[in-house]
């Protein structure tokens, strides 16, 4: 997992999956937390994500125009679910959080 990619185990789909996903959020960029560009901002966006999103139902909105990337991993916009059952954009949060920039 990385600030702005991780694995997703789908439960539910309304498109042919696999079991276990690679999304990277859309329209974001974190700094990175691995090889010779890695900083301290690209691991606080790490922790951000995962308290967030690990062991967390979320729902994806797969970019239907990109699908995924190079790299294959799923472009989508994540939402959270909150207590009072609104949903919160997940790719903001990272965003407002500053860990992130927009693309």
């Amino acid at each position: 997992m990385d600030g702005d990619t991780f694995d997703l185990e789908v439960q539910e789909s309304d498109r042919p999956l696999d079991d276990i996903i690679r999304v990277r959020l859309d329209d974001i960029d974190c700094p990175v937390t691995r090889g010779p560009k890695a900083c301290s901002e690209g691991k606080a966006a790490t922790d951000y994500a995962r308290s967030w999103l690990l062991n967390q139902y979320v729902y994806l909105d797969l970019d239907d125009k990109t699908g995924r990337d190079p790299y294959d991993r799923w472009m989508a916009v994540v939402y959270i679910v909150e207590p009072n059952g609104e949903l919160r954009i997940f790719n903001r949060m990272l965003v407002d959080a500053c860990h992130c920039k927009d693309r």
